[in-house]
């Protein structure tokens, strides 16, 4: 869909709506396929009754896996119109939040791309994947103040979850500075090469607060990459060397041994 047509559904609160009506009864054989290859991942790393964070919960694909698994969801998505469309499309079947993630409770300013899922409060992350080429069909040129939560407080309000899940488009430092006690397991989105730095510090804040174990898989292949978890260290040494294989982006899971 070219970005025009995509900003003028966005403006006209349609884009949304047509995606609810899609997600409900038009969705086609590769996202059926998608559906199930993320039940059967989820399915190995949960157990019916855990609770999770979905922190940039986006349109729900996540949190529809995690309930599908049997997990209670915490859905934290700060855009009002995706918000909306979570309530529509989850009702009472998850707790919503309304609000960001990171290091602080305050007000920040989110870029808005009307690719929603590229919305981010990282103004740093925007300005590199521009320069990368990244998204060579998306801009940001709206902006959204919201409210800023931490998982702190988050876990103060909810209770502490089996499982975290954070996607929020270059701001995952941040959300994990808010952080001050192990949750057993955690994911978290990478991009190379904008911010490989930022992800190993995003392991080494994580490894402060507890003994962990490392792992990742590429972009949506729904697939671990190693087949042992390693050791901080050990993961991030070869991590270091992934952009040789080609990858560009993916999720690193954490994995806390006693919590």
């Amino acid at each position: 869909m070219k970005i025009a047509l995509i900003k003028l559904l966005h403006k006209m609160d349609l884009l949304d709506f047509l995606r609810l009506i899609k997600d409900s009864y038009f969705r086609n054989k590769q996202q059926k396929k998608f559906d199930t290859k993320l039940f059967e991942f989820y399915s190995g790393l949960l157990n019916q009754g855990n609770k999770c964070f979905d922190i940039g919960a986006s349109y729900g694909y996540r949190t529809e896996a995690f309930l599908k698994v049997g997990a209670s969801v915490v859905a934290v998505e700060p855009q009002k119109k995706i918000s909306n469309f979570l309530k529509k499309k989850f009702g009472n079947k998850i707790q919503l939040v309304q609000k960001a993630v990171g290091a602080k409770v305050e007000k920040r300013i989110m870029f808005i791309s009307p690719h929603s899922v590229l919305s981010s409060l990282s103004s740093e992350w925007i300005k590199e994947v521009k320069k990368n080429n990244r998204f060579n069909n998306s801009d940001w040129d709206e902006q959204e103040e919201v409210e800023v939560t931490t998982l702190d407080k988050l876990i103060i309000d909810y209770g502490k979850p089996d499982f975290c899940k954070i996607d929020v488009e270059g701001f995952e430092l941040e959300v994990i500075k808010g952080l001050s006690q192990p949750i057993p397991l955690i994911s978290f989105e990478f991009t190379i090469p904008e911010f490989t730095e930022r992800a190993i510090n995003c392991i080494r804040h994580l490894e402060k607060l507890g003994n962990i174990k490392c792992n990742f898989s590429n972009g949506e292949t729904l697939i671990l990459n190693f087949s042992e978890w390693l050791d901080p260290d050990s993961f991030i040494k070869k991590f270091k060397t992934i952009s040789k294989s080609g990858i560009k982006d993916g999720d690193i899971y954490i994995k806390y041994l006693i919590h």
